[in-house]
């Protein structure tokens, strides 16, 4: 999974919206893969919530990750 600055910089990149959108699809299910997986830590939760940030300013669906927000914003940490 790669960082949200070089997420940013592949979605930029695209020429075409529908390489645009491939982009997307790609890293929304990297995402989601991600929230199905227990054993990872807070600071890849915090990145795939900075993306799904990034997402919904870009007008994506990001309804999948709202119980993950919720976790990290009851996380102690």
């Amino acid at each position: 999974m790669s960082s949200l600055k070089q997420f940013i910089r592949n979605v930029r990149a695209a020429k075409t919206i529908a390489d645009e959108r491939a982009v997307v699809q790609k890293e929304s299910a990297a995402i989601r893969a991600s929230f199905r997986e227990e054993s990872h830590n807070s600071n890849v939760r915090r990145n795939n919530v900075a993306k799904l940030l990034y997402l919904f300013t870009l007008g994506e669906r990001t309804h999948f990750g709202q119980i993950e927000c919720l976790k990290l914003l009851a996380s102690p940490r």
